[in-house]
């Protein structure tokens, strides 16, 4: 005798102590000056996962849960956050993407490191002062400059803020967020 039974499998949507991580939503504007020029981003593509069920035959079934924006492009840029977290793996992850070649990997959202090569530092303050805002969770992630060419060499981002500045390696420019 053959016994066909049907699994159920509940997933709980993005989890909401993360929300600050992905700071913007559906069209939301940033905005960044390098003191000459202003850059101002759209969001144009914005997802957040919400709470699902599943019943079927699959034996193994992973829930994924992601939140993301993605801007329109401006200049040679444009800005794409994602975070993921997937329940049933071990390696959540954040990627931040400025153009197609130019990305930053990050595991985590709470282990903020990388087993990327092409880093040659990230450092994470709880606390941190910029222009005058006291901001908490911020990353400073620096990309291999000596060895390699990458068009952004850094990204400061602050967990709410998003991205508080990016250094165009490439055009020896300092983009900073206005407020």
């Amino acid at each position: 005798m053959i016994l066909i039974t049907s699994c159920e499998y509940d997933c709980f949507g993005f989890p909401e102590e993360y929300d600050d991580f992905i700071s913007f939503e559906l069209n939301d504007t940033i905005s960044y000056t390098n003191e000459t020029d202003t850059l101002k981003f759209t969001i144009i593509d914005f997802n957040r996962t919400e709470p699902s069920s599943f019943t079927g035959l699959v034996m193994d079934y992973d829930c994924f849960e992601e939140k993301f924006y993605q801007t329109d492009m401006q200049d040679d840029y444009f800005i794409r956050e994602y975070l993921e977290e997937n329940y049933n793996q071990s390696q959540d992850g954040m990627l931040i993407s400025f153009t197609e070649n130019d990305t930053f990997g990050l595991i985590g959202p709470t282990n903020f490191s990388s087993n990327n090569f092409e880093y040659s530092q990230i450092v994470y303050y709880q606390n941190f002062q910029y222009k005058g805002t006291e901001y908490t969770d911020v990353l400073f992630v620096l990309k291999d400059t000596i060895n390699l060419s990458p068009k952004i060499g850094y990204i400061l981002k602050a967990n709410p803020g998003g991205i508080l500045e990016f250094y165009d390696f490439e055009n020896k420019e300092l983009w900073q967020q206005i407020n």
